[in-house]
């Protein structure tokens, strides 16, 4: 798990996303999966957000001797 702090600097509330992609080995993300604890309430301007994300593996995910991917969040 790792904590992440999200300010909204902007003028409305926003809602955000999290996608993923790029990921190496490609069939990495057929046994991972990223999580967060953002209930999906608007964030407010000025308003600081503490969010935790998780990459959680599978039991049947075969030995690898590394990955990688992109983590994105958008917010809109």
């Amino acid at each position: 798990m790792v904590t992440i702090y999200v300010k909204n600097d902007g003028d409305t509330g926003v809602v955000l996303s999290l996608e993923t992609d790029g990921w190496d080995p490609t069939d990495a993300s057929d046994y991972m999966d990223l999580v967060w604890n953002y209930d999906g309430t608007s964030i407010l301007p000025g308003q600081v957000r503490t969010i935790n994300v998780t990459l959680s593996v599978s039991e049947d995910c075969p030995a690898m001797s590394g990955f990688n991917f992109n983590i994105i969040i958008i917010g809109s």
